[in-house]
């Protein structure tokens, strides 16, 4: 299992979630999504969005990256590898992103 962070507008939490195993499904369930675009937050991290939201009337459901960017339903916070696939986030990243992402 990998180490995640979820970014829930809809409970206000920015937290640790486990991915159950290295599927794309176990994420799109994690977000209770179908599709994601990925934005690279750091040079390391990257944020995957629902792609969809929009569609869905999720406008109420939002956060927002560094106070200027609003972003529409949840978001998973990931580390990358050296391959492409995703490694354990750390109680750093976990920090950064309660500083990065506000509701």
């Amino acid at each position: 299992m990998t180490q995640l962070i979820l970014i829930d507008p809809t409970t206000k939490t920015i937290e640790f979630v486990e991915r159950k195993d290295k599927t794309l499904k176990s994420l799109y369930e994690l977000a209770d999504c179908e599709y994601f675009e990925s934005m690279r937050i750091t040079p390391s991290l990257v944020l995957l969005i629902d792609e969809e939201a929009k569609l869905r009337n999720k406008q109420q459901e939002q956060f927002m990256i560094d106070n200027q960017i609003a972003i529409l339903g949840k978001g998973i916070l990931c580390r990358d590898g050296n391959e492409g696939d995703n490694i354990d986030v750390t109680d750093a990243d976990l920090e950064y992103a309660k500083q990065l992402f506000t509701f």
